[in-house]
């Protein structure tokens, strides 16, 4: 039989069948919003995470934070710090990076300011009034695959005196390569040699705490200019990174410290995995109920959900028995089966995705991983039905189609 001809009498039957198939329906619809729910909120538990893992990668493993815990309120401690730091970068390979508001004057074709106030969608922009600016070292860059258009890692240095940046799509027209500008505060001059790849992303404030993957389209990337520190303007350099193999960053953990007590500063060097633990510790309570709400209402839908539909096929005993006598076959059933549960599940399906996005359930949420999640629930109920599918089957393929015609078991 050829599945047009399956799919037309699946249509057929669930037509005749219809009140069963609103009530099916209706109970699909709720219990896919129901354990999209329950599964959002577990990945909430583990965003910062999951964020983390998908901007490092297996990178991840390579890199540690220097952290600091009094930077921010004790001037002379910061200065003191700065001159560690500095020492630091000039016997590891030590990264640093700041996203931070750049007053950009310049001779362009039109105001970037003003251009960039009517056209954004970042909020920290519209807030500061400044584009944004990524300050990072060329090795954290290429780290986490920082590409141009051409697909190629950037990589910034400097051209008579001017400070390198790429800048993204958002200012592609208005900033082309070649155009020269500068820092209306510090007076440092910038030359733009490269236009970011779109939709890339970068972590918006800390890479190993509290930050959020954001769309580097409207960003501009630059050098951190080391000599803003001298005033002892020192923000971003408590966002401080040692690359370093596994096999050799304890002997260098242990000498850094060294070095930071010579300058009284005290440091702490985090690998990812600490912190990852530290992290999972610091939530565990809310991590457990999330793990074990999923798991309960996750098998409490997939039970409504098999019950209603044995109970929607196991009434047709007597009509499966005269299309047997009529020459359908085994196969047949199964692929009618099938198909009509596969029905079942995508038309609530898409009345439910419909209900989440209409109510923006998802909000905070990056787009991609909302679709993963939605897919992910979709795969579970489709696993379900495939079974309830062969289960069905089953049960009629035992019966002859004498016994199927008179509704007995």
């Amino acid at each position: 039989m050829r599945f047009k001809n399956c799919l037309s009498f699946s249509i057929s039957h669930l037509h005749n069948k219809k009140k069963l198939f609103y009530i099916n329906s209706l109970i699909m619809v709720v219990s896919v919003i129901m354990v999209f729910r329950v599964l959002f909120v577990y990945i909430a538990c583990n965003f910062e995470m999951i964020q983390a893992h998908d901007f490092l990668g297996d990178n991840r493993n390579r890199l540690y934070k220097l952290e600091s815990d009094f930077l921010v309120w004790d001037f002379g401690y910061s200065e003191q710090y700065h001159d560690c730091i500095l020492e630091l970068r000039d016997k590891y390979n030590l990264v640093l990076y700041e996203n931070s508001g750049m007053f950009l004057k310049g001779d362009f074709k039109q105001d970037i300011i003003e251009y960039t106030l009517m056209n954004t969608k970042d909020d920290m922009v519209l807030q500061t009034g400044l584009p944004q600016v990524l300050f990072a070292d060329n090795e954290l860059l290429e780290l986490t695959g920082v590409k141009d258009k051409n697909g190629n890692l950037i990589k910034l240095g400097t051209r008579e005196g001017k400070i390198e940046i790429a800048v993204g799509s958002f200012y592609e027209n208005i900033m082309p390569v070649g155009t020269v500008c500068c820092d209306g505060y510090t007076g440092q001059e910038y030359i733009v040699t490269s236009i970011l790849a779109d939709n890339q992303e970068w972590m918006y404030g800390t890479i190993y705490n509290n930050g959020n993957l954001k769309s580097m389209d409207e960003w501009i990337v630059a050098l951190p200019d080391m000599g803003r520190y001298t005033g002892g303007f020192v923000s971003y350099m408590n966002d401080v990174y040692l690359i370093a193999d596994k096999d050799e960053a304890e002997y260098i953990k242990a000498d850094i410290e060294k070095i930071a007590e010579k300058y009284g500063v005290f440091l702490s060097v985090e690998s990812f995995d600490v912190y990852e633990k530290n992290y999972k510790e610091l939530n565990h309570d809310l991590y457990f109920f999330s793990r074990v709400l999923v798991i309960l209402l996750s098998l409490s839908a997939m039970i409504a959900v098999v019950t209603i539909s044995l109970v929607s096929w196991l009434k047709d005993y007597h009509d499966i028995g005269v299309l047997c006598t009529n020459g359908f076959l085994n196969k047949d059933f199964f692929k009618i089966i099938l198909i009509e549960n596969l029905i079942k599940l995508v038309f609530p399906g898409v009345i439910a995705f419909a209900i989440l996005w209409a109510g923006d359930i998802g909000r905070g949420m990056p787009l991609k991983l909302l679709y993963i999640t939605f897919f992910g629930v979709m795969l579970l109920f489709f696993v379900c039905m495939v079974i309830v599918s062969g289960i069905i089957y089953h049960e009629f393929k035992k019966n002859s189609p004498v016994n199927l015609m008179k509704g007995e078991r």
